[in-house]
């Protein structure tokens, strides 16, 4: 009986430092978790604005390219389809050597 009063407050302080490093570390890996979460959510959120002006930037292509097949209108929106179409020929390049 003497030896189980003598080892019960190491048992109940053991005890406690299991719990208490149980706890920090399962609210680390939750506080990571959360942060994987929140920088998921950011690279969808830009994923979907690139795709967006991926759209955007084809819908004008197409509309230059058909603008520059009629070969008739002003000459300023015929430089900046040209210049337009130019460069997305580029950047279509750069992408696909990437």
């Amino acid at each position: 009986m003497l030896v189980r009063s003598r080892i019960k407050p190491y048992l109940i302080f053991f005890g406690l430092i299991v719990l208490v490093a149980g706890g920090a570390y399962f609210w680390g890996l939750r506080s990571s978790m959360l942060k994987l979460e929140k920088q998921a959510e950011q690279s969808l959120v830009k994923a979907e604005k690139y795709e967006s002006l991926a759209v955007k930037l084809n819908q004008e292509k197409n509309r230059c390219l058909e603008f520059l097949a009629k070969e008739e209108g002003n000459f300023a929106e015929f430089s900046y389809c040209q210049k337009l179409v130019e460069f997305i020929k580029q950047l279509d390049i750069s992408l696909n050597n990437n």
